[in-house]
């Protein structure tokens, strides 16, 4: 398995086992992030330390779910809570949401989201379903603190990002995720400064998406209400960067385009981006449609 530690790429071997001191306390000081897997087929991200384990939305079927998380060492029925961005079907799959519901994991939405999720799956509207919605942009859990934030998308119930502050001996790391993003708000960058991994969508090459074959509407969708292009992406992590005193491990790209994007096209841009900036240290971390993301390591 592939790891980005501080924005370096390393091999993790399995069979490799330090049992010193100094690596135990080092471990109780690290976040993990993955992306499980992301584009307009399936989402689903998981962040997570020794004590801590959150699922960021679920759009990906059981038995995927089940098996990516097992190879993480993690399990679907231990996990501390899984949150959900928005009601679309490629970030609920109501499969998915079920065995969560059933295995008691602890649901997080917007009240906006969750009356929108009530009406598409009705077994949440069982008083035992473990649904916490929320209205103000900030909760502490156990272990962990998040915040929340309105981002544009075209979503019923409306579209959220989240930042998430998992706690460690010396401090706490801050994961910010927008998955979907129509445009980049200004109001949005101080949201996303001083994190220590990014999560954020490049969705489409401009020229790739003006000469498919999709129907204009969509083409106008997208452009407008709907998705960042790489260029966006990219110059929405500028202005992130620019306001930041504590520069990002990595920088996730999320919710890539399988007819209107490509890996190559969209982490190009990121790194153009990043020498431009004097950046190059920072990882740029591809996801994928069927298969996991590296995992990306944090320490203290």
């Amino acid at each position: 398995m592939t790891h980005v530690r501080n924005g370096r790429a390393e091999l993790n071997y399995d069979k490799v086992k330090v049992f010193s001191k100094f690596l135990e306390v080092r471990m109780k000081q690290e976040t993990k992030v993955c992306v499980l897997a992301s584009t307009s087929a399936g989402n689903c991200t998981v962040l997570w330390n020794d004590t801590v384990s959150v699922l960021v939305d679920c759009g990906t079927g059981v038995s995927y779910t089940e098996d990516a998380l097992a190879n993480l060492g993690l399990s679907l029925q231990r996990l501390s809570a899984v949150f959900i961005t928005h009601s679309h079907g490629d970030h609920v799959n109501g499969c998915t949401l079920k065995r969560l519901a059933e295995h008691r994991v602890p649901i997080y939405c917007n009240v906006k989201v969750a009356k929108a999720l009530k009406n598409i799956h009705p077994f949440l509207l069982d008083k035992a379903c473990p649904l916490f919605a929320f209205s103000k942009g900030n909760g502490l859990c156990e272990g962990f603190s998040f915040t929340s934030f309105s981002v544009p998308h075209d979503s019923r119930g409306g579209c959220f990002g989240y930042s998430f502050f998992l706690r460690h001996s010396s401090g706490t790391h801050k994961i910010s995720i927008a998955t979907d993003i129509g445009f980049a708000e200004p109001g949005l960058i101080p949201l996303f400064a001083d994190s220590n991994v990014i999560i954020i969508e490049s969705n489409h090459d401009v020229t790739m998406l003006a000469e498919s074959s999709r129907p204009q509407w969509l083409k106008d969708r997208i452009v407008k209400t709907g998705h960042l292009s790489n260029e966006q992406c990219s110059a929405f992590i500028q202005d992130v960067l620019a306001a930041s005193t504590e520069l990002p491990a990595a920088i996730v790209l999320a919710h890539i385009s399988q007819e209107c994007n490509t890996n190559m096209r969209a982490k190009g841009c990121m790194n153009d981006m990043l020498a431009a900036a004097d950046r190059k240290h920072i990882a740029v971390v591809e996801t994928y449609r069927e298969k996991p993301s590296v995992v990306v390591c944090v320490g203290a």
